[in-house]
């Protein structure tokens, strides 16, 4: 009798041991549903002396645009010149003018065929919203005028508001397109009663 019940005791061990050794899978709780998982450690502080991570230092627009890095132009466009006021890439294509290392005016010009580069659209932001549309008559030029506003060009460049203008220039005598400028609309002073935006004193140095 005794020899039975010991090894009714040994039997029942090994299957308990069995149960607990079977899997490493999460075992469900009373409710039926997995435990939740451990809290993961916080990660370590910053070395001391580390630059502040800024919060505007994402990309502006799917493609080196309005508002972007100098340092992003430079990677995605060839050829850079450095020039009194402006930085030129792609041998002149792209005229860019850098306010404290962000880009608030693009002038890119006309392919050989006076057309419009097809990645221009990509040179805006994403989340761009069109608010005006204008167009100037001059004695040489036929300008078509599009305003816009970015909640991402503001937290990028807070300067502009968020306002920019895309200015597509034509030859008014042969229709042919000859640039497109884009800029961020900035006030400067000219006057007590007048002022001009970067983008019109730019192009009226043209």
């Amino acid at each position: 009798m005794m020899k039975a019940i010991r090894l009714l005791i040994v039997s029942v061990f090994l299957l308990l041991a069995a149960g607990c050794g079977g899997s490493d899978q999460p075992k469900p709780t009373a409710s039926g549903t997995p435990p939740s998982p451990a809290p993961v450690a916080p990660s370590a502080p910053r070395p001391v002396g580390a630059p502040p991570e800024k919060p505007n230092d994402r990309d502006v627009c799917p493609r080196a645009g309005i508002g972007d890095r100098k340092e992003r132009f430079a990677k995605e466009y060839a050829n850079e010149t450095k020039n009194a006021g402006n930085t030129s890439y792609g041998n002149g294509k792209y005229v860019v003018v850098f306010i404290e290392g962000r880009a608030f005016n693009i002038t890119v010009a006309a392919n050989a065929e006076h057309r419009m580069d097809a990645g221009l659209v990509d040179m805006i932001p994403a989340d761009a919203e069109l608010t005006e549309k204008e167009e100037r008559q001059e004695n040489l030029t036929v300008t078509r005028i599009n305003r816009y506003t970015s909640k991402t060009l503001a937290e990028a460049c807070p300067k502009s508001g968020g306002k920019f203008e895309v200015f597509e220039v034509h030859d008014k005598q042969s229709g042919q397109y000859r640039e497109t400028v884009i800029a961020c609309q900035i006030e400067l002073p000219k006057g007590k009663d007048n002022q001009k935006t970067e983008t019109e004193t730019l192009l009226d140095q043209k």
